[in-house]
C-alpha cells in the first residue's frame, strides 16, 4: 500500500462556478482552513487497534488466545507513540471481570485468557486501548464479542419464539417454548415457573407443565399497550430433587410492523428546489436490517418517486423537494403490512452537498448545489476532505452561479473512508457526507495445502505474502484454525482487519455483515455506498480545530512506569526527595529523587501478574520523614453497555454450537475416567475463605458473605463504601422520617465492626449515624483492609446481637459488617506518612498454545483429541520471500477446518485470508 503522503498531498481548488477559475484573494483563507486541519492532525494523531481471538465462543476451562495490533490511524504503520495497551473484560451487565496490560512492540502483542470460574456462561466483551486513543472518545475503541457456556450434562437447551398478534379486541403475544436434553431428548412433562419481564417488571408468572414433547406456549394479552424492547423470560424448574435449574434469556419479538425506518439526505438536508438523494434504512426490533419497498408522496397524495431497498434493509433513491412541501413515504413492510413514515422537513433555505462515485471510474464528482437566497449573497465557501483524519483537499468557491461542481482523482485519497465537509465563511461546518475509495491495494495472502488429510496426520501449511505489484512481503501474521463442526465462521458476516481498519473503525455502532463489502460480489461498490449514506462516522469536532489549541488530557504511555509527587504537610511539592521502590515478586529495590515540582518517575519496571509496590520518601539522612506520596494510578474509563443483547448458547441452539458443546461434555467424562474413575454428579461443595486476624465471633470462615484477601487486591484502592457497595447485595443508605438516615442491607441496619471494635462506640456527641459511618467508609480502602466479613442471617447475627446489643433488640433487624484491617489496631485512623503500596493492574505474560504430537508416541486414546480450536500461531513471520511455514497434527474429528491468516507489513499494508481444509478418517 502506498503511503498516505503519496495520497494526500493537500491538493487546492478555487470556484466560482462548476468551472474552475483562480481566486487569489481566497488561496490564503484555504490554507488557514488547511492548516488548522493538519495541525490538529498532528498534535492529536489517532491510534487504531485490532485483536483477532481464535474463535467466537469457549467454556470454562478453555483459554482464549488473541493478538493485538495497534496502527497509527493516518497511514497504517505500526504505531510507536504507544507501547502499553489496556485489555478489559466485561460481563453482559457491564461488570468489568478482568482488566491487564499487554507490552506492545511496534504495535504488537499477543496475550491470553484463562476462562475459569470467574467467567459463569454468558457474553462478554473484551475492549482494547492505549491510554493515548482515550483522547478520542469510545467509539474509537474496538470491541471483540465472545461467549462462555458452562459444562454441565443436564444442561437443557430451548428454542423460543414470541409473535405479536393483531385482534381487535388488542394486541396479543404469544410465546412458544420446547425445551431438550443436550441429547435432544424432549423435556417432558416438567412442572416450571414462567416469566416473562420487561426490565425488572414482571409482566406474567405461572406454574406451567411442558407436553409431551417439552413444549409450553402461554398468551399474554397486551390490550393497547406495545410490548417492550427489553423483554425477557424466567424459567425455574420445579421438581423436587433436581437441583435449583434456571434458564434466563432476552426475547425478541416478531412483530414485523415495528420497523425503525431512517430517511437520511445526503449531506444531511432537504432544501427546496435542490435535488438530492436520500438514503434510508429499516431496521427490525432485533437490531437486523429489514428488506422494505415503497413510494414517496407529496401532500396532495401523488406519488413522486420510488424505493426498494437492497442489502440488509438499506436503499437510496432522488428527490427533487419542493420548498414548503411535506413528504410521506408509504412503506410495504415484510410481512405485507402498510405503514407511512415522514421524510425530513423541507427547509426553505440551505445547501446541499453531492458526491458521486460512478463504477469503474477513477474520479469523484463533487457538487455543492445553493438556495436562490444563498446565490444572491454570494459568500464564499469551503469544501475540504480528509481520510484517516488527514486533510487530502481543500477549494473555497462562492455561491453566485448556483452550483460548484468538481471531479476529483480518487487517487488523492487512500484506501478506506474520506470525508467531505462544506464550510461557510466562519468555518461552520454545514454539510458532510462520506464515501468509501478502494484502490484494492491490500496485501495478497496465499495459503498452500494439501487437498486432503486424514485424522491425527501432520499438517504443514505454507503461507505467501506478495504486494499490489506482486513483489514479496515481510510481515507478521497471526493464525488461527478451528473444527468447522464445532466453530461457525462467516467470512461475510465476521470482522476482519481490513474491515476494520479500512471500514468500521470509522463509523459509528455496528456494522452488520462488516466483511460483505470486502467481497467481490456484484453490487457491492452500491450497497458500501448506501452504508456510507445511512450510517454515522467518527471523528473529531469542528470546534477542537478552529478552537483554542488545548493539550489532550491522557498521555501517550511508551511502557510501563511509576509516577507520583511528593507533598509536605501544606501540600507543595518537594523537590529532591529520595525515593525508594521495593518489590518482593519480582525483586526489585530501585531508587530516584524527586524534581523541583516533587515529581518522580521510575521506569524499566519487572512487572508480573501479581506485583506490589513499597514506596518510601527518605530525606537526606536516608531517613522517612513526615510527607505525603501520591502515585498516578490508572483509572480506567467507564464504558456504555453495548445495545445488541446476544442470547446464552442455549437459546436456539445453532447445530455447531451444540456439538462444540457435546464434545466437551465428553472430554470432561473421559478426562474423570482417565484421572479417577467414575464421573460424579457435581456437588456444589463450598469451602471456607478464612480472613487471617479476623475477630470474628463465629470463628474463621464462618459469615454469609466473604471478601477475603485475594479480593482486595484485585480490587485496589477502591474505598471500603464502594467495595460494600457493589458487592453486599442490597447495602444503601435509606432515608426516614425527621430526616433521618441510616446504613442498610436490605431492611436491616449495618453495624460496622473494625478488628473487632464496634464504631457505635466511638461516635462523638452531635455526630449522626451517617456522618459517622462515611467517615470510615471514604477512609478505609481496599490496601488497608484484609478482609470483610457480613453477618445478616440468624446462624451468624446471633454472636454479634449478644456482644453488640442491648437485650431488648430484635435481633433480625441488624445486620453487622466485621473488617479485619491490615494493621489490627481497630477503627483509629491513622496512616503511616511518607509511604505508599502501589499495586499496578498485572502484566499479561502470554502462554504457548498446545498442539498434540503424533509423530511420537502419544498416551492420547483414539477419538478423543476433539480440539475446536486446531491451531494457533500470534507470531507467523514472512522472510525475504514473503513465506511462512507452519506445521501442526489435526485431531480425531473428520470434516472440515477453516484456517485464517490476517496480518500486516507495519509499513501501510494489510492482508487477511481463508483457507477450507478437508480431513477424513484413516
Amino acid at each position: 500500500m502506498k503511503s498516505l503522503r503519496l495520497y494526500c498531498l493537500l491538493s487546492f481548488a478555487f470556484y466560482g462556478t462548476g468551472t474552475a477559475y483562480a481566486q487569489i484573494p481566497t488561496r490564503e483563507s484555504v490554507r488557514v482552513v488547511l492548516g488548522a486541519m493538519t495541525s490538529f492532525a498532528e498534535s492529536h494523531p489517532i491510534e487504531k487497534a485490532y485483536v483477532q481471538l481464535d474463535k467466537p465462543w469457549y467454556v470454562q476451562g478453555d483459554t482464549l488466545w488473541f493478538k493485538t495490533y495497534l496502527f497509527n490511524a493516518k497511514d497504517l504503520t505500526g504505531a510507536t507513540r504507544s507501547g502499553l495497551l489496556y485489555t478489559e473484560v466485561a460481563n453482559d451487565s457491564n461488570k468489568v471481570i478482568k482488566r491487564e496490560m499487554i507490552p506492545l512492540l511496534y504495535g504488537l502483542g499477543r496475550a491470553n485468557i484463562a476462562i475459569d470460574k470467574t467467567f459463569p456462561a454468558g457474553s462478554y466483551t473484551l475492549r482494547v486501548y492505549t491510554n493515548w486513543m482515550r483522547n478520542f472518545g469510545e467509539d474509537f475503541i474496538p470491541v471483540a464479542r465472545f461467549e462462555v457456556s458452562e459444562l454441565n450434562e443436564k444442561d437443557w437447551m430451548v428454542n423460543a419464539r414470541i409473535r405479536v398478534e393483531k385482534k381487535s379486541s388488542g394486541d396479543s403475544a404469544r410465546l412458544a417454548l420446547r425445551f431438550a436434553d443436550l441429547n435432544k431428548e424432549p423435556v417432558a412433562l416438567r412442572e416450571m415457573r414462567l416469566s416473562v419481564l420487561a426490565g425488572k417488571k414482571t409482566l406474567y408468572k405461572e406454574d406451567l407443565e411442558t407436553k409431551l414433547d417439552g413444549s409450553l406456549e402461554v398468551t399474554l394479552p397486551l390490550g393497547q399497550r406495545s410490548i417492550a424492547d427489553n423483554l425477557s423470560v424466567l424459567v425455574e424448574d420445579r421438581r423436587n430433587g433436581q437441583g435449583k435449574r434456571k434458564l434466563s434469556f432476552p426475547v425478541t419479538p416478531e412483530n414485523l410492523e415495528n420497523i425503525d425506518l431512517q430517511f437520511l439526505p445526503e449531506g444531511g438536508n432537504l432544501v427546496g428546489h435542490l435535488e438530492t438523494t436520500v438514503g434510508f434504512k429499516a431496521i427490525g426490533e432485533d437490531g437486523k436490517g429489514r428488506n422494505i419497498s415503497g413510494t414517496v408522496l407529496n401532500s396532495k397524495l401523488q406519488e413522486v418517486g420510488a424505493f426498494k431497498s437492497g442489502h440488509l434493509g438499506m436503499g437510496a433513491f432522488p428527490l427533487d423537494p419542493f420548498p414548503g412541501e411535506t413528504y410521506t413515504a408509504k412503506v410495504v413492510l415484510p410481512g405485507g403490512a402498510v405503514k407511512t413514515y415522514p421524510l425530513p422537513a423541507v427547509k426553505n433555505t440551505g445547501t446541499v452537498l453531492r458526491v458521486a462515485d460512478i463504477a469503474g471510474s477513477d474520479s469523484l464528482e463533487v457538487t455543492v448545489a445553493f438556495s436562490e437566497d444563498l446565490v444572491q449573497a454570494a459568500a464564499m465557501y469551503y469544501l475540504v476532505a480528509q481520510t484517516r483524519g488527514v486533510p487530502c483537499y481543500g477549494a473555497s468557491f462562492n455561491a453566485s452561479k448556483g452550483t460548484a461542481t468538481m471531479k476529483l482523482s480518487k487517487k488523492l485519497f487512500a484506501t478506506g473512508i474520506v470525508r467531505f465537509t462544506l464550510l461557510n465563511e466562519t468555518k461552520t461546518p454545514l454539510n458532510e457526507r462520506i464515501v468509501f475509495v478502494n484502490h484494492h491495494d491490500q496485501l495478497r495472502l496465499a495459503i498452500y495445502a494439501k487437498p486432503q488429510y486424514q485424522v491425527r496426520d501432520s499438517i504443514a501449511l505454507r503461507v505467501q505474502v506478495t504486494g499490489e505489484t506482486g513483489e514479496p512481503v515481510r510481515g507478521t501474521f497471526s493464525l488461527a484454525v478451528t473444527d468447522d463442526s464445532q466453530v461457525k465462521r462467516d467470512s461475510t458476516k465476521e470482522t476482519s482487519l481490513l474491515a476494520s481498519m479500512l471500514l468500521t473503525s470509522d463509523l459509528k455502532g455496528a456494522v452488520e455483515d462488516p466483511g460483505y463489502y470486502f467481497t467481490a460480489g456484484a453490487g457491492v461498490s452500491r450497497d458500501i455506498d448506501h452504508l456510507m449514506l445511512t450510517q454515522g462516522w467518527v471523528g473529531y469536532s469542528w470546534l477542537q480545530v478552529f478552537g483554542k489549541p488545548s493539550a489532550p488530557p491522557f498521555e501517550a504511555e511508551k511502557s510501563f512506569t511509576v509516577r507520583g509527587r511528593v507533598t509536605n504537610i501544606m501540600n507543595k511539592p518537594v523537590a529532591n526527595s529520595g525515593l525508594v521502590l521495593l518489590s518482593k515478586k519480582p525483586t526489585a529495590i530501585l531508587d530516584t529523587v524527586t524534581n523541583e515540582q516533587g515529581i518522580f518517575t521510575f521506569r524499566n519496571l519487572p512487572v508480573s501478574d501479581s506485583t506490589a509496590f513499597f514506596l518510601q520518601a527518605r530525606n537526606k539522612k536516608g531517613k522517612s520523614f513526615n510527607v505525603g506520596i501520591e502515585v498516578n494510578e490508572f483509572v480506567p474509563p467507564m464504558f456504555t453497555q453495548p445495545q445488541e443483547r446476544i442470547a446464552p448458547w442455549y437459546l436456539n441452539t445453532d447445530p455447531l454450537r451444540l456439538n462444540f458443546i457435546t464434545h466437551k461434555v465428553q472430554e470432561k467424562k473421559e478426562d474423570a475416567k482417565k484421572y479417577g474413575g467414575i464421573l460424579m454428579n457435581e456437588v456444589a461443595i463450598r469451602t471456607k475463605r478464612v480472613i487471617t486476624g479476623s475477630k470474628n465471633l463465629n470463628g474463621p470462615g464462618e459469615a454469609d458473605l466473604i471478601l477475603d484477601e485475594e479480593f482486595m487486591v484485585k480490587s485496589g484502592r477502591k474505598t471500603l463504601g464502594d467495595l460494600l457497595k457493589e458487592n453486599v447485595k442490597g447495602f444503601a443508605l435509606k432515608g426516614f422520617k425527621g430526616g433521618r438516615w441510616f446504613y442498610m442491607v436490605n431492611d436491616m441496619l449495618v453495624h460496622l465492626i473494625i478488628d473487632g471494635t464496634n464504631v457505635d462506640f466511638t461516635r462523638m456527641e452531635g455526630t449522626s449515624y451517617r456522618e459517622h459511618l462515611e467517615t470510615f467508609f471514604s477512609y478505609y480502602s481496599a490496601d488497608d483492609i484484609k478482609g470483610i466479613e457480613v453477618m445478616r442471617t440468624g446462624k451468624y447475627q446471633m454472636s454479634y446481637n449478644t456482644r453488640f446489643l442491648p437485650p431488648l433488640s430484635i435481633p433480625w433487624e441488624h445486620c453487622f459488617i466485621e473488617v479485619t484491617t491490615r494493621t489490627g489496631h481497630g477503627p483509629f485512623m491513622k496512616k503511616t506518612t511518607g509511604t505508599y503500596v502501589f499495586r499496578p493492574l498485572p502484566l499479561s505474560v502470554p502462554a504457548t498454545f498446545y498442539s498434540p504430537r503424533y509423530d511420537v508416541k502419544t498416551t492420547l486414546a483414539a477419538g478423543s483429541d476433539r480440539r475446536s480450536t486446531i491451531f494457533w500461531a500470534p507470531d507467523i513471520v514472512t522472510d525475504k520471500d514473503g513465506m511462512a511455514t507452519v506445521s501442526f497434527f489435526a485431531a480425531d474429528l473428520p470434516g472440515t477446518y477453516t484456517v485464517i491468516v490476517e496480518g500486516s507489513d507495519m509499513q501501510g499494508a494489510l492482508g487477511s485470508a481463508r483457507k477450507v481444509l478437508a480431513v477424513e478418517k484413516k
